[in-house]
């Protein structure tokens, strides 16, 4: 695609337009056609080739070599990436961090000592106080072991 098509579907003009302008108006169009929006089933692949003209557009115009501005410019704070960090404890001083591969799948950042004792200690001792109940239960009813 053409800069000046492109240029011309983000509703700018080929002239003047700083990075911060380009992504503005293309996440304005991208609302805009966005096909979650569309009125009814029968608009909704129109809205979708709109859509899809407008991404193809912004490609096209990163491609050509547009500064694209670094994401702490586009968004001054965001809450994703504070969040992120905070949980995976990713520290300012820190460039890169390594992240475990099982909080990487989701399943948090490992078992608590509340979590150990109680699967530990606590579940076997009911087990084995379980099964020890049900056999001298048994021994009772088949008359091998005498009532307290």
């Amino acid at each position: 695609m053409k800069p000046e098509r492109a240029y011309t579907i983000l509703g700018l003009s080929p002239g003047g337009s700083t990075p911060e302008d380009i992504l503005k108006a293309y996440r304005r169009r991208a609302m805009e056609c966005h096909p979650d929006r569309a009125p009814s089933l029968a608009e909704s692949d129109d809205y979708t080739r709109r859509f899809l003209e407008v991404r193809d557009a912004y490609e096209s115009l990163k491609k050509a070599g547009f500064p694209v501005p670094p994401a702490e410019e586009v968004v001054k704070e965001p809450s994703q990436v504070r969040s992120y960090e905070r949980r995976f404890g990713k520290r300012e001083d820190e460039k890169e961090f390594d992240v475990p591969l099982r909080e990487k799948l989701g399943y948090g950042p490992g078992p608590t000592v509340e979590q150990w004792f109680f699967w530990g200690i606590l579940v076997p001792a009911c087990a084995i106080g379980m099964y020890l109940s049900l056999r001298w239960l048994a021994a009772v009813v088949r008359g091998d072991a005498a009532l307290p």
